[in-house]
């Protein structure tokens, strides 16, 4: 499996799609203004390809702050996406779409993965989902929004968490996140040591860091000098969320990821 990532400061889905080909996942992050536009347009163009979408930023070696980015999976993986609905009220009235989903695609040892966007009550929707993902040895990582508005397969929900459980077909799948919530560039390079250590090859890397470590590192200039040295990790791309899922724990000041073989 291969991960594509495509990107555009203007909020162009045409610019950021540019090059992608036979996509089975899309994960769509779009500036809000122009969320619902993207939404349709990618529903229009890759139809039927199953993708979730929300109003967070990405990177790759730069940050898209007010524009639209593209993360595809592509070649060996299996995929479910879905929808759970009123997740902050009432989070566990859905969860057996996700156990459906996650059943369908028998997940074995090291190979399947959940991510996920939450546009409120993030801990009790990772309570509520923990066993179900944690019982089948998924990897989960995931992000808390900064608007209301969450999409999956062209539909637009409010106050919902959605998902995609993704299975590798070719390779493992492991998860990391830092011990603590503290921007700490040591921690990073632990976790980069323990990656090259299970990875040696040059993996593929998706990871979600907190927004308030990315104002940190632009307010003290070190913002490229931090996403260079995550580059060193892999094929690399990332999403900033508000709040970072990692398993069962909300994390308010760290980063997870999840790498791919």
């Amino acid at each position: 499996m291969n991960i594509f990532y495509g990107k555009s400061s203007t909020g162009s889905l045409a610019e950021a799609l540019n090059g992608l080909t036979a996509p089975k996942l899309i994960i769509l992050l779009s500036c809000e203004e122009k969320f619902e536009v993207n939404v349709e347009t990618l529903e229009r163009l890759y139809p039927g390809i199953p993708s979730i979408g929300c109003t967070l930023m990405s990177y790759g070696s730069e940050i898209v702050e007010n524009g639209a980015s593209v993360i595809a999976f592509t070649g060996g993986v299996s995929i479910a996406t879905g929808v759970l609905e009123k997740t902050k009220t009432a989070p566990a009235r859905f969860i057996k779409r996700l156990i459906d989903d996650v059943e369908a695609l028998s997940p074995g040892n090291d190979d399947t993965a959940l991510v996920n966007f939450c546009t409120g009550g993030d801990k009790k929707m990772l309570n509520t989902i923990s066993y179900e993902v944690e019982s089948k040895g998924i990897h989960s990582i995931g992000a808390g929004t900064n608007k209301s508005l969450v999409s999956a397969n062209g539909v637009i929900y409010e106050e919902a968490t959605v998902y995609a459980v993704i299975k590798n077909l070719s390779g493992k799948i492991k998860s990391y996140s830092e011990s603590s919530d503290v921007a700490e560039t040591e921690q990073v390079s632990q976790i980069m040591e323990k990656i090259h250590l299970e990875f040696p090859s040059f993996p593929s890397v998706l990871a979600i860091n907190n927004f308030s470590r990315y104002q940190t590192f632009k307010e003290n200039g070190e913002l490229d000098s931090y996403l260079k040295k995550l580059e060193m990790l892999g094929d690399l791309c990332g999403i900033v969320g508000y709040g970072v899922h990692f398993k069962d724990k909300y994390l308010k000041g760290a980063m997870s990821c999840i790498v791919f073989e």
